[in-house]
């Protein structure tokens, strides 16, 4: 079994209205101060950087995975867990469910831009055919 990360980089996956005519939905990433973050920087010599946590900021859309053209067997990046958080704040009023994915990142030194599609669905929609995906890219700095 693998280890969560201890100190991950984390990320906010933003998703938008459909606005476009086609249907395709808005998607950007933010580290949790609202800043762009694309594509992820991951340095290796930060020993405050132990793999990423997703968090989907819109809770109508939950995880499923993730997909990589590059790492087809999970050698550098490997999903170790999902779950939903129902966020609180200081005044005790409940936020709803938030989806979290958290991949642990093996680092292969000969690759330094990864192609990662984040794969999300729609929370109580059909099973079949909601399925979406988005690449922030993920940039590892050694």
């Amino acid at each position: 079994m693998t280890a969560l990360p201890k100190n991950p980089v984390n990320v906010d996956l933003h998703v938008g209205d459909d606005t476009t005519a086609n249907g395709d939905l808005s998607c950007w990433c933010t580290n949790r101060k609202g800043k762009l973050i694309e594509p992820i920087k991951v340095d290796k010599k930060n020993s405050n950087q132990d793999g990423i946590e997703f968090r989907l900021k819109n809770k109508e859309y939950e995880f499923v995975g993730f997909m990589s053209p590059q790492d087809r067997s999970h050698h550098c990046f490997e999903v170790v867990d999902m779950f939903d958080v129902e966020y609180e704040y200081e005044d005790g009023e409940k936020d709803g469910l938030y989806s979290f994915m958290t991949v642990e990142d093996k680092f292969c030194p000969t690759e330094t831009l990864f192609d990662y599609e984040l794969v999300f669905r729609k929370k109580n929609g059909l099973p079949e055919g909601n399925l979406y995906r988005y690449d922030p890219q993920i940039k590892n700095e050694n």
